[in-house]
Parts: C-alpha cells; sequence; structure tokens
C-alpha cells in the first residue's frame, strides 16, 4: 500500500495586530498562490479555521473538517495540534481555546454517565482534552492552550514512531521475503 504525499498550508488574515484568523490545510493537489490562494482551502482533504484574539486572550476554533474518505487518519487532530502549537508561539500569553462542538460525535447532554463516557471516547475534542463548559448540555468546550498542546505533541509524537517502525518493520519483512530464495522442485 503506497501512501500519497499530501501538502500542508496556511492562509493568514489580519484583522488587526491583534486580531489573527489562521487557517491551515492539507490538500493533495498542488498548491496555488496569489489570487488562487482561496482554491488550497476548496480543494483540501481537511481544514482548520481558527481565530487569535490577543485582546480577549483566546484562540476560538471556528471549523474543523475533514473529508469522509480521509477520517480516522488523525488529520483533524494533527490540524488541532498545529493550531494549538502555532498559537503558543504567534503569542505564549494565550491560555484559553474555545470551540463549539458541532460534531457528528457530540458528546454532551447525556444523562447515564456510562453513555457520556462512551460517547466522549468517541469524541475527538474530548479525545484531545477539550471539556464541555456545561456537563448538562450545550456545544460549547474548552481548554488551556498549552496544556492541549503538552498532551497532544507527545500522542502525535508517539502515535507517528510507532506507525513510523510499523513501516520499518513491515519494509524490512517484505525485503527479508524478496531475499529469500525459492526452492527448486
Amino acid at each position: 500500500m503506497t501512501k500519497q504525499a499530501m501538502n500542508i498550508g496556511y492562509h493568514f488574515i489580519v484583522y488587526k495586530p491583534e486580531s489573527v484568523a489562521v487557517t491551515f490545510y492539507i490538500t493533495k493537489d498542488p498548491t496555488h498562490y496569489g489570487e488562487n490562494i482561496k482554491k488550497n482551502i476548496e480543494r483540501s482533504v481537511a481544514n482548520i479555521q481558527t481565530h487569535i484574539d490577543l485582546i480577549d486572550g483566546d484562540l476560538t476554533i471556528k471549523w474543523l473538517g475533514v473529508n469522509e474518505e480521509m477520517r480516522g487518519k488523525q488529520l483533524g487532530q494533527f490540524l488541532i495540534t498545529l493550531s494549538l502549537l502555532y498559537t503558543t508561539t504567534f503569542d505564549g500569553t494565550i491560555e484559553l481555546a474555545t470551540l463549539d462542538d458541532d460534531s457528528d460525535n457530540y458528546a454532551n447532554g447525556i444523562g447515564d454517565p456510562t453513555e457520556r463516557k462512551k460517547a466522549q471516547r468517541k469524541n475527538i475534542y474530548c479525545k484531545m482534552g477539550f471539556a464541555y463548559e456545561d456537563d448538562t448540555g450545550g456545544p460549547e468546550m474548552e481548554g488551556n492552550v498549552h496544556e492541549l498542546m503538552e498532551k497532544n505533541i507527545k500522542n502525535f509524537v508517539k502515535s507517528r514512531s510507532r506507525s513510523q517502525s510499523t513501516l520499518r518493520s513491515r519494509s524490512r519483512t517484505s525485503s527479508m521475503r524478496s531475499k529469500t530464495p525459492k526452492k527448486k522442485m
């Protein structure tokens, strides 16, 4: 199984020095520049749109989208982690990350604690460390930018290390098979 190379890009809109919109995207297509830059986002297989507000001191995740056929490949988690990392680089004093969970795996307001926990294990934002502001309902979630980034950078590096060692192991096994002489009959 060959992996298809993908490109990662970004698009910034500076409204004021203290108000910046940041979009990161992943695409299989070549990237465009200049007037065609919005095509990158439109054709992306995954993208995240965020807003950094220095006056309020927060990062707001406005949108996270991953194409249906690309789900389960941790692209959403990667983009969230990248946004957290960029935010801490942009301004290390920003602490609050917020979002509204309108995902297919919305996991709030579930009365039965066991069912709620079960649903939250499937929710990307809960897995990454975000918490619902009100356990009884509502899509609003928040987390500490630095804690979320630290946790998810470690998880991302661990998962990439595991997948790289798995690929190396598979590669060695297949190369050993190709070097094994066949028996003559």
